[in-house]
């Protein structure tokens, strides 16, 4: 799918998208006798899609839904996606092979973003032979013809990340997120389904291209790719699809929710009473202590955030596991700032 292409779908109404999302889904099914599989983040993308598989009914609501548990949901998500089970759905959870912090402390904590993370960890493992234009390329920006590539170069304001004596890595959703969910493939033979949208940008280790893309080694069916945000809210909110409470505006005190805005919760919404820190929603609920982005978000960003919403695990990210140290190093504040 080129990108005329691309743009084209993402121009189509919401019923067309509908539509053509519905014919991926058969035709991967159809592909693979429905040896298939929905990889579910329990997140507000994964639900639409989990919407429309299970309205085509029949042998599309056999389709299983995987959750990997990487230990770093939000508690809400994870309750939210094993609550599948409770309604009708074929539910799996599957488990990395290591924790968070084994893997953080074999590969390094992810920061700024998969592109630089990587950067920054070659620069810190310093020059070797056998990957030196990977290093040269990182370090000044120079490709292994002999070109500039200035967008491959460590910005500066990272530099400071290589010598800090924290490690830095690209590959803790290469543990905690994916084997788990390529393991499942392997075992089981179903290829998966994902609510993966182009929309969502950033650098992505795996560029998707194509809906279904049968082929390489991992095939892996994208039918939200031409899907833009506002066409999951548009979806969300005419078929009343419900989503975990935490993508909706809520008040806290001590530590405890006492508001809520989302359409299923018993609590007033967070306009009927003043008391406690208003927290709008969550725009993504990927692993709580993912530290790709923070850079770029505006106040308050998901550490601080975190802070008011679940407290115990944000001690836990910035004091125990250095997260607070690292984000300090560029500039992003970790403590909710009241007025």
């Amino acid at each position: 799918m080129n990108n005329s292409v691309l743009k084209q779908r993402q121009s189509l109404d919401l019923d067309a998208k509908i539509a053509l999302t519905k014919k991926r889904v058969k035709e991967w099914c159809d592909e693979y006798d429905f040896d298939v599989f929905l990889g579910d983040s329990g997140g507000k993308d994964s639900m639409v899609l989990d919407h429309i598989i299970w309205s085509m009914g029949g042998m599309y609501r056999k389709i299983p839904r995987v959750f990997s548990n990487t230990g770093l949901e939000m508690p809400e998500i994870k309750d939210f996606a094993r609550n599948k089970a409770n309604l009708g759905r074929v539910f799996v959870e599957v488990k990395p092979p290591k924790n968070f912090k084994e893997v953080w402390d074999i590969e390094g904590m992810p920061l700024v973003s998969k592109k630089w993370a990587k950067s920054i960890r070659i620069l810190a493992e310093g020059w070797q032979p056998e990957r030196a234009n990977m290093y040269r390329l990182y370090d000044e920006g120079i490709n292994r013809n002999g070109q500039e590539a200035p967008r491959w170069k460590l910005p500066k304001r990272y530099r400071p990340l290589i010598t800090s004596g924290l490690k830095f890595s690209e590959k803790c959703c290469d543990w905690l997120k994916k084997k788990p969910l390529r393991d499942y493939a392997k075992q089981t033979g179903r290829k998966p389904f994902s609510g993966m949208m182009a929309d969502e940008g950033g650098f992505r280790e795996e560029k998707v291209e194509q809906c279904n893309a049968y082929d390489g080694k991992n095939p892996m069916s994208s039918p939200l790719l031409f899907w833009l945000e506002e066409d999951i809210w548009e979806y969300i909110e005419r078929f009343e699809v419900e989503i975990c409470h935490v993508y909706y505006g809520r008040r806290f005190v001590d530590g405890e929710m006492v508001a809520c805005d989302a359409p299923s919760s018993d609590l007033p919404n967070t306009d009927e009473i003043t008391e406690g820190t208003f927290i709008p929603g969550e725009r993504r609920t990927g692993c709580m202590f993912c530290g790709f982005g923070a850079q770029l978000e505006k106040a308050p960003n998901r550490f601080q955030r975190m802070e008011i919403t679940h407290p115990r695990q944000h001690k836990v990210i910035i004091d125990r596991m250095g997260m607070g140290e690292a984000l300090k190093l560029i500039d992003v504040k970790v403590n909710y700032e009241h007025d």
